[in-house]
């Protein structure tokens, strides 16, 4: 990925274990925002954004402003999760 696609990257993230690995890969690429329930505690870095309520609730507006999104979920769930936003695997 390019540094302007990273930086339209949002990386979601919901369980610890999936935080813990979203933000290795944060850290790895140096760009990109990540979303994460705001139970896990405040923001520890200004690329961090806790969110409240439910995962859904956030997806539309994320799916409209970035260009990559990486979800640490399991797939049917992201799945579920996309499937109003989508028309076919292309658009």
């Amino acid at each position: 990925m390019t540094s302007s696609a990273t930086s339209r990257t949002a990386i979601i993230a919901v369980t610890r274990h999936g935080l813990d690995q979203a933000k290795r890969l944060r850290q790895q690429l140096g760009a990109g925002r990540l979303y994460r329930p705001a139970h896990h505690g405040p923001a520890q870095h200004r690329w961090e954004s806790p969110y409240e309520g439910p995962l859904s609730a956030q997806i539309e507006a994320l799916f409209g402003h970035y260009g990559h999104l990486v979800f640490f979920l399991a797939t049917g769930a992201v799945t579920r999760l996309i499937a109003p936003y989508i028309a076919d695997k292309a658009t």
